[in-house]
Protein backbone atom coordinates (compact mmCIF):
# COMPACT_ATOMS: atom_id res chain seq x y z
CA UNK A 1 0.00 0.00 0.00
CA UNK A 2 3.20 2.46 0.91
CA UNK A 3 4.29 2.06 -2.93
CA UNK A 4 1.02 2.50 -4.42
CA UNK A 5 0.93 5.88 -2.23
CA UNK A 6 4.51 6.81 -3.62
CA UNK A 7 3.20 6.17 -7.16
CA UNK A 8 0.22 8.21 -6.79
CA UNK A 9 2.07 10.65 -5.49
CA UNK A 10 4.32 10.65 -8.50
CA UNK A 11 2.27 10.39 -10.69
CA UNK A 12 -0.62 13.45 -8.78
CA UNK A 13 2.59 16.06 -8.77
CA UNK A 14 4.60 15.11 -11.70
CA UNK A 15 7.79 13.85 -9.87
CA UNK A 16 10.20 11.25 -10.01
CA UNK A 17 9.18 7.94 -8.51
CA UNK A 18 11.21 7.18 -5.28
CA UNK A 19 13.98 4.73 -6.16
CA UNK A 20 12.74 2.68 -3.40
CA UNK A 21 9.40 1.96 -5.32
CA UNK A 22 11.33 2.42 -8.49
CA UNK A 23 13.07 -1.33 -6.73
CA UNK A 24 9.41 -2.63 -5.97
CA UNK A 25 8.29 -2.17 -9.18
CA UNK A 26 10.87 -4.98 -11.20
CA UNK A 27 9.53 -7.32 -8.39
CA UNK A 28 6.24 -7.03 -8.82
CA UNK A 29 4.82 -9.92 -11.26
CA UNK A 30 2.54 -9.19 -14.34
CA UNK A 31 -0.59 -9.32 -12.70
CA UNK A 32 0.14 -6.43 -10.81
CA UNK A 33 2.05 -4.58 -12.90
CA UNK A 34 -0.98 -4.64 -15.86
CA UNK A 35 -3.38 -3.16 -12.57
CA UNK A 36 -1.16 -0.32 -11.53
CA UNK A 37 -0.93 0.44 -15.78
CA UNK A 38 -4.60 0.28 -16.35
CA UNK A 39 -5.07 3.18 -13.73
CA UNK A 40 -1.83 5.22 -15.00
CA UNK A 41 0.30 4.80 -11.95
CA UNK A 42 3.02 3.57 -13.80
CA UNK A 43 4.52 3.96 -17.34
CA UNK A 44 5.11 1.93 -20.06
CA UNK A 45 7.70 0.17 -21.00
CA UNK A 46 9.77 1.19 -24.27
CA UNK A 47 8.33 -2.19 -25.65
CA UNK A 48 4.88 -1.54 -24.57
CA UNK A 49 4.90 1.81 -26.10
CA UNK A 50 6.79 0.50 -29.42
CA UNK A 51 3.91 -2.24 -29.20
CA UNK A 52 0.80 -0.16 -29.26
CA UNK A 53 2.89 3.00 -32.02
CA UNK A 54 2.71 -0.62 -34.22
CA UNK A 55 -0.72 -1.84 -33.76
CA UNK A 56 -2.77 1.44 -34.22
CA UNK A 57 -0.47 2.03 -37.31
CA UNK A 58 -1.72 -1.78 -38.54
CA UNK A 59 -5.54 -0.57 -37.31
CA UNK A 60 -5.06 2.41 -39.42
CA UNK A 61 -3.34 0.87 -42.40
CA UNK A 62 -5.39 1.07 -45.80
CA UNK A 63 -3.99 -1.47 -48.50
CA UNK A 64 -3.57 0.75 -51.84
CA UNK A 65 -5.36 -1.98 -54.02
CA UNK A 66 -8.50 -2.14 -51.77
CA UNK A 67 -9.00 1.44 -51.77
CA UNK A 68 -8.73 2.55 -55.23
CA UNK A 69 -10.27 -0.59 -56.37
CA UNK A 70 -13.57 0.75 -54.09
CA UNK A 71 -13.02 3.79 -55.45
CA UNK A 72 -13.33 2.75 -58.70
CA UNK A 73 -16.55 0.44 -57.88
CA UNK A 74 -17.91 3.47 -56.14
CA UNK A 75 -17.42 5.75 -59.94
CA UNK A 76 -20.73 4.45 -61.25
CA UNK A 77 -20.73 7.63 -63.30
CA UNK A 78 -18.01 7.19 -64.98
CA UNK A 79 -17.22 5.80 -68.80
CA UNK A 80 -16.69 2.42 -69.49
CA UNK A 81 -13.41 3.50 -71.52
CA UNK A 82 -12.27 5.52 -68.00
CA UNK A 83 -12.62 2.83 -65.85
CA UNK A 84 -10.50 1.21 -68.05
CA UNK A 85 -7.81 3.44 -67.65
CA UNK A 86 -8.14 3.65 -63.77
CA UNK A 87 -7.37 -0.01 -63.68
CA UNK A 88 -4.52 -0.07 -65.84
CA UNK A 89 -3.15 3.00 -63.91
CA UNK A 90 -4.67 1.22 -60.05
CA UNK A 91 -2.11 -2.61 -61.74
CA UNK A 92 0.96 0.13 -62.32
CA UNK A 93 0.37 1.42 -59.17
CA UNK A 94 0.45 -1.88 -57.23
CA UNK A 95 3.07 -3.33 -58.98
CA UNK A 96 5.04 -0.60 -58.34
CA UNK A 97 4.43 0.03 -54.51
CA UNK A 98 3.30 -3.24 -53.60
CA UNK A 99 -0.62 -4.29 -53.18
CA UNK A 100 -0.37 -4.69 -49.52
CA UNK A 101 1.54 -1.32 -49.09
CA UNK A 102 -0.15 0.88 -47.26
CA UNK A 103 -1.89 3.75 -48.57
CA UNK A 104 -1.21 6.34 -45.35
CA UNK A 105 2.50 5.62 -45.88
CA UNK A 106 3.26 6.49 -49.55
CA UNK A 107 5.41 9.33 -50.25
CA UNK A 108 5.81 11.93 -52.68
CA UNK A 109 9.22 10.07 -53.27
CA UNK A 110 6.94 7.17 -54.01
CA UNK A 111 5.00 9.18 -56.57
CA UNK A 112 7.89 10.94 -58.57
CA UNK A 113 9.74 7.33 -58.49
CA UNK A 114 6.54 5.76 -59.74
CA UNK A 115 6.82 7.90 -62.48
CA UNK A 116 10.24 7.53 -63.71
CA UNK A 117 9.34 4.40 -63.45
CA UNK A 118 7.09 4.74 -66.27
CA UNK A 119 9.28 6.49 -68.06
CA UNK A 120 12.16 3.95 -68.42
CA UNK A 121 9.69 1.02 -69.39
CA UNK A 122 10.16 -0.39 -72.92
CA UNK A 123 9.15 -1.96 -75.64
CA UNK A 124 10.72 -5.59 -77.17
CA UNK A 125 12.45 -2.64 -80.00
CA UNK A 126 13.93 0.01 -77.16
CA UNK A 127 11.33 2.89 -77.74
CA UNK A 128 9.49 3.89 -75.05
CA UNK A 129 6.48 1.70 -73.62
CA UNK A 130 4.38 4.95 -73.01
CA UNK A 131 3.95 7.79 -74.60
CA UNK A 132 3.85 11.31 -72.97
CA UNK A 133 0.18 11.61 -73.43
CA UNK A 134 -0.59 8.15 -71.91
CA UNK A 135 1.61 8.27 -69.06
CA UNK A 136 0.17 11.51 -68.51
CA UNK A 137 -3.36 9.93 -68.24
CA UNK A 138 -2.05 7.63 -65.81
CA UNK A 139 -0.35 10.03 -63.74
CA UNK A 140 -3.88 11.70 -63.24
CA UNK A 141 -5.58 8.61 -62.68
CA UNK A 142 -3.05 8.30 -59.77
CA UNK A 143 -4.03 11.57 -58.67
CA UNK A 144 -7.23 11.48 -58.76
CA UNK A 145 -6.93 8.47 -56.54
CA UNK A 146 -4.96 10.16 -54.21
CA UNK A 147 -7.19 13.36 -54.07
CA UNK A 148 -10.42 10.86 -52.86
CA UNK A 149 -8.26 9.56 -50.14
CA UNK A 150 -7.60 13.18 -48.89
CA UNK A 151 -11.11 13.61 -49.16
CA UNK A 152 -12.28 10.64 -47.38
CA UNK A 153 -9.93 12.04 -44.42
CA UNK A 154 -7.54 8.87 -45.05
CA UNK A 155 -4.97 10.98 -45.99
CA UNK A 156 -4.02 15.14 -45.19
CA UNK A 157 -2.09 15.40 -48.46
CA UNK A 158 -1.90 14.05 -51.91
CA UNK A 159 1.61 12.17 -52.22
CA UNK A 160 0.95 12.80 -56.41
CA UNK A 161 -0.29 16.84 -56.37
CA UNK A 162 3.53 18.24 -57.72
CA UNK A 163 4.07 15.11 -60.29
CA UNK A 164 3.46 16.67 -63.55
CA UNK A 165 2.17 14.69 -66.11
CA UNK A 166 1.67 15.43 -69.85
CA UNK A 167 -0.84 16.23 -72.32
CA UNK A 168 0.86 16.93 -75.05
CA UNK A 169 -0.65 15.03 -78.17
CA UNK A 170 1.81 12.69 -80.38
CA UNK A 171 2.30 14.77 -83.31
CA UNK A 172 3.84 11.36 -84.93
CA UNK A 173 0.39 10.03 -85.14
CA UNK A 174 -1.35 12.75 -86.89
CA UNK A 175 -2.50 12.25 -90.30
CA UNK A 176 -5.10 13.03 -92.80
CA UNK A 177 -6.54 10.74 -94.56
CA UNK A 178 -7.77 11.53 -98.25
CA UNK A 179 -11.34 10.94 -99.45
CA UNK A 180 -9.61 8.60 -102.14
CA UNK A 181 -8.07 6.65 -99.08
CA UNK A 182 -11.21 6.34 -96.79
CA UNK A 183 -13.23 5.46 -99.56
CA UNK A 184 -10.89 2.25 -100.28
CA UNK A 185 -11.25 1.16 -96.82
CA UNK A 186 -14.72 1.49 -97.26
CA UNK A 187 -14.61 -0.50 -99.99
CA UNK A 188 -12.67 -3.21 -98.06
CA UNK A 189 -15.20 -3.31 -95.47
CA UNK A 190 -17.26 -6.21 -95.28
CA UNK A 191 -20.85 -4.90 -94.56
CA UNK A 192 -23.07 -1.97 -94.67
CA UNK A 193 -22.57 -1.54 -91.10
CA UNK A 194 -18.88 -0.96 -91.27
CA UNK A 195 -18.82 0.97 -93.80
CA UNK A 196 -21.21 3.39 -92.48
CA UNK A 197 -19.02 3.39 -89.30
CA UNK A 198 -16.01 4.45 -91.52
CA UNK A 199 -17.95 6.82 -93.56
CA UNK A 200 -19.58 8.31 -90.70
CA UNK A 201 -15.99 8.79 -88.74
CA UNK A 202 -14.49 10.25 -91.96
CA UNK A 203 -17.23 12.25 -93.27
CA UNK A 204 -19.33 13.33 -89.87
CA UNK A 205 -16.69 13.48 -87.32
CA UNK A 206 -18.04 11.11 -85.10
CA UNK A 207 -15.57 9.77 -81.74
CA UNK A 208 -15.19 6.25 -82.24
CA UNK A 209 -16.45 3.91 -80.76
CA UNK A 210 -18.39 6.39 -78.23
CA UNK A 211 -20.94 8.52 -80.96
CA UNK A 212 -21.60 5.56 -82.94
CA UNK A 213 -23.03 3.10 -80.50
CA UNK A 214 -25.41 5.65 -79.26
CA UNK A 215 -26.77 6.57 -82.58
CA UNK A 216 -30.24 5.43 -83.09
CA UNK A 217 -32.51 5.75 -86.50
CA UNK A 218 -34.41 8.45 -84.51
CA UNK A 219 -31.28 10.55 -84.66
CA UNK A 220 -31.48 10.68 -88.72
CA UNK A 221 -33.43 13.89 -88.59
CA UNK A 222 -34.09 13.30 -92.33
CA UNK A 223 -36.32 16.45 -93.00
CA UNK A 224 -34.14 18.94 -91.60
CA UNK A 225 -31.03 17.05 -92.75
CA UNK A 226 -28.91 16.52 -90.19
CA UNK A 227 -28.10 13.89 -87.64
CA UNK A 228 -28.04 14.16 -83.60
CA UNK A 229 -24.88 13.05 -82.03
CA UNK A 230 -24.83 12.44 -78.54
CA UNK A 231 -21.80 12.86 -76.94
CA UNK A 232 -20.70 11.21 -73.70
CA UNK A 233 -17.45 11.98 -73.48
CA UNK A 234 -18.63 15.45 -72.93
CA UNK A 235 -21.99 15.06 -71.62
CA UNK A 236 -21.19 16.28 -68.37
CA UNK A 237 -20.60 19.97 -69.75
CA UNK A 238 -23.54 21.87 -69.34
CA UNK A 239 -25.27 22.03 -73.27
CA UNK A 240 -22.88 19.71 -74.63
CA UNK A 241 -24.56 16.58 -74.25
CA UNK A 242 -25.41 16.18 -77.84
CA UNK A 243 -24.66 18.37 -81.22
CA UNK A 244 -26.06 18.22 -85.05
CA UNK A 245 -23.62 16.91 -87.70
CA UNK A 246 -25.42 18.11 -91.14
CA UNK A 247 -26.16 14.53 -93.21
CA UNK A 248 -23.57 15.55 -95.66
CA UNK A 249 -23.81 14.16 -99.32
CA UNK A 250 -20.74 11.98 -98.65
CA UNK A 251 -22.43 10.38 -95.79
CA UNK A 252 -25.89 10.03 -97.57
CA UNK A 253 -25.14 6.87 -99.72
CA UNK A 254 -24.61 4.52 -96.08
Amino acid sequence: RTQVEHLASATANGTAIPEQTSAWLKTIDECLRGRLLAVGLVPKSTEETKAEQEAAAEQSAVRLSDFIGRYIESRTDAKIRTVRKWRTTRRLLTEFLGADSNLVAITAGDANRFKLHLLKMKKEDGTKFYSPSTLGKHIEGAKLFFTAAVDDAIRTDNPFAKVKGSKAVNEDRVRFISQDDIRKCIDATPDRQWKLIIALSRFGGLRTPSEHVRLRWEDVLWDQNKIVVHAPKTEHHEGRGDRHVPLFPELLPF
